[in-house]
């Protein structure tokens, strides 16, 4: 039984890691596949890491390639069981991937001039919902563990609280007329003001928290 899931979690995280790399570099290199697929750009776009949903999505994609080793290696050595320190990252991972996909649904979707699936087009298809979707079901259902500590939800507010200081940085430092302009405010968090985007930061600290909490509740359970 435990093989199974083993097999099943490395199908998950080499599907994890491909997507997540090749539409990485679509996204890179700014091509359209859905919207435009004729036009493709040869510079390179790398202010596409500034957004969280870059960062997320690549960092799940490297806790991914780190797995798909150790899970070829459990497959190799009829061990099957994964180390701690993996599924503590998977679990950090897999929060930030969930707090994009969450935060897209609820909150940049319907805000979109364009419409609501404009947020949900070409790479941003993958980033937003495919993947998370992918890393929820192999955390919660083939990567099952009750050694990941009740502190454990803590660390996964860390990638949040440093992205926070580099928006919050960002935007404060580059004030016009007393507006953060969009180049700068490009989640539009300062749109309602300074006073709602200082306010924002401990709520999406909190809801961090509280996704992370829920994944590792879940994670252990029916072992």
């Amino acid at each position: 039984f435990m093989k199974k899931k083993i097999i099943v979690s490395l199908i998950f995280n080499s599907l994890i890691f491909v997507l997540v790399f090749f539409f990485f570099f679509f996204a890179l290199f700014d091509y359209k596949f859905i919207t435009n697929p004729s036009i493709i750009s040869f510079k390179p776009y790398f202010s596409i890491f500034q957004y969280f949903t870059t960062d997320s999505n690549i960092f799940l994609g490297i806790v991914s390639a780190v797995m798909i080793g150790f899970e070829i290696s459990c497959l190799a050595k009829r061990k099957y069981e994964l180390p701690k320190s993996i599924l503590f990252f998977k679990l950090i991972a897999t929060t930030t991937v969930t707090l994009t996909m969450l935060t897209t649904i609820f909150y940049l979707a319907p805000r979109d001039p364009a419409g609501y699936f404009n947020k949900f087009q070409d790479s941003n298809l993958f980033f937003h919902f495919i993947v998370p979707v992918f890393a929820l079901i192999s955390f919660l259902c083939f990567e099952k563990t009750n050694k990941l500590s009740k502190k454990t939800p803590l660390f996964a507010i860390i990638p949040v609280i440093l992205y926070a200081t580099y928006y919050a940085i960002n935007g404060f430092s580059n004030v016009q007329n007393g507006i953060v302009p969009p180049a700068y405010d490009f989640y539009g968090f300062f749109d309602a003001g300074f006073i709602f985007a200082i306010i924002l930061i401990p709520l999406m600290l909190f809801a961090t928290y509280l996704i992370s909490v829920v994944l590792w509740f879940v994670n252990k359970k029916e072992l």
